[in-house]
């Protein structure tokens, strides 16, 4: 191509005659004319393949080509994986983290917290409160780690499970004559009839503000629901005054203080403190299929009850 760009402008710099009669912009104008034609053709590239989907039990993630291809880093979402598609059966409990379905020996033995936190989950979930197992003698070599285990095994089960309207029948450890510590917890909920009226209320919700049949597509939409009940709870209940004086609390039970979900989504008296919101966002959100858990603490800078 090059080549026939100057074999064109020196013809007719050494012909006078044919320069005068044809100017050299013309000349020019006919080179650009052949480069152009002279240019090779990109033939039309193929359909990019369709983005596939691996699918399993617990969720399903989309591969597609690298997301750096298409954003910067700094425009990246945040890391998400899709929960599974739920429905709000306000007879049971919800199960985000899809333990119902565990299976477990009688009295098993565990070699981890996570997955003594699991089972008590799995157990809390089908309604089960008194419960024994054993802790492996290298995760708890004596009575007082095992007890530590247990108990915050237990409070990270009941974050997931929300109603804290119980009392401790029994939870301690002891060593059986094999050297394994032995764990025994035993629950007694005070008033289930007003933790499955408040179930039917989280469930209740989602009828009225369906989500994606097959679950949120990402990110961004499982946060514009959540978003959605939040603004829902903040319109619907006001703050306790119990809230700016705890001490009224003392002596008071659960519901009485305006800390369960029931507060929150039925009693009529709409008021709450933080507990109460924390635990009707996260009863309602666990519904959508959204991983929510009640987190316990006190108001700082690092961290509130929520």
């Amino acid at each position: 191509m090059t080549l026939i760009l100057f074999l064109v402008i020196p013809v007719y710099r050494h012909r006078p005659g044919i320069y005068k009669a044809w100017p050299r912009w013309t000349a020019l104008v006919l080179a650009c004319l052949l480069l152009t034609a002279c240019q090779p053709r990109t033939p039309p590239s193929p359909n990019p393949p369709a983005p596939s989907e691996a699918k399993t039990s617990n969720q399903t993630t989309r591969t597609s080509p690298p997301a750096s291809s298409r954003t910067s880093p700094a425009s990246s979402p945040p890391t998400w994986t899709k929960p599974p598609a739920l429905s709000a059966d306000p007879r049971v409990h919800p199960d985000p983290l899809a333990v119902r379905d565990d299976h477990y020996p009688d009295q098993p033995v565990f070699f981890s917290q996570n997955h003594v936190s699991r089972y008590l989950l799995h157990q809390f979930l089908q309604g089960h409160f008194d419960l024994d197992f054993y802790l492996d003698s290298q995760l708890a070599p004596d009575e007082g780690t095992g007890f530590f285990i247990l108990s915050q095994a237990c409070q990270t089960a009941l974050s997931y499970h929300l109603f804290s309207a119980f009392d401790v029948q029994n939870m301690y450890t002891k060593e059986d004559p094999s050297g394994r510590i032995q764990a025994f917890i035993s629950l007694e909920y005070s008033q289930p009839k007003l933790d499955q009226m408040a179930r039917q209320a989280a469930a209740r919700f989602i009828r009225e503000n369906p989500v994606p049949q097959e679950g949120f597509s990402d990110f961004y939409s499982e946060r514009a629901y959540a978003l959605k009940i939040h603004d829902f709870i903040a319109r619907k209940v006001t703050y306790s005054p119990l809230g700016y004086n705890p001490e009224l609390m003392i002596g008071m039970d659960k519901y009485q203080a305006c800390q369960e979900a029931y507060n929150v989504l039925v009693a009529e008296d709409d008021t709450a403190v933080c507990a109460g919101y924390a635990r009707a966002f996260a009863l309602i959100a666990q519904y959508a299929g959204i991983n929510c858990a009640w987190v316990y603490g006190n108001e700082s800078e690092d961290l509130t009850e929520s």
